[in-house]
């Protein structure tokens, strides 16, 4: 093959490469394929390279700006406790429990369908109501039970690992003519 077909050939894979995404085709040659498919592994690391040494010519220059593309990734913080002003605070979530127990269920006669389908709304709206306070790297759990009143007990436990230092919960309970609702929403700090 002439050397100037050659080169053509090559900037022809090359235009594909940029335009196509790698796929395997039955009908070509295996060898092609493969070609096309490392070149398209070595686009995709020029184009990492690319970003890396962005990265490393702005932070050495000592901007404080990054590229739009490492905009997004931020570094580890390794805060191990939270600050003293963004601790899971347990009156709050009870407030705001309290608040949504009562909002869905004062006058609500017990039926067992629709305290099932009530059930993750009133879920929702109180983990909604919790993250507008404010609680940065806790992950919320939020449990809700809705039983009827019939002269019975009701026992329920949960086990979970714990940080007594930083893990926090806060429940509720909503008694109405027929009713009973218990909700916990747990703060668990994460690092």
């Amino acid at each position: 093959m002439p050397v100037s077909e050659v080169s053509s050939r090559r900037s022809s894979v090359a235009a594909d490469v940029q335009n196509k995404p790698a796929t395997l085709n039955i009908q070509e040659p295996v060898a092609r394929q493969i070609r096309t498919l490392s070149a398209t592994s070595k686009a995709n690391a020029a184009t990492r390279r690319k970003s890396m040494s962005l990265y490393s010519r702005s932070h050495q220059a000592g901007q404080t700006e990054l590229p739009h593309q490492l905009a997004a990734k931020i570094a580890n913080t390794y805060k191990l406790r939270p600050d003293a002003d963004k601790r899971f605070r347990c009156n709050d979530v009870k407030d705001a429990i309290d608040r949504v127990l009562e909002s869905h269920l004062k006058e609500l006669p017990y039926d067992p369908e629709k305290c099932k389908s009530l059930l993750p709304c009133i879920a929702d709206e109180i983990k909604d109501k919790v993250k507008v306070l404010g609680f940065e790297r806790f992950k919320l759990v939020c449990v809700v039970t809705i039983g009827q009143l019939n002269n019975q007990g009701v026992r329920v436990a949960s086990r979970c690992l714990w940080d007594v230092e930083t893990d926090r919960v806060a429940s509720s309970s909503f008694c109405g003519n027929d009713l009973f609702a218990t909700a916990a929403v747990f703060g668990i700090y994460r690092e």
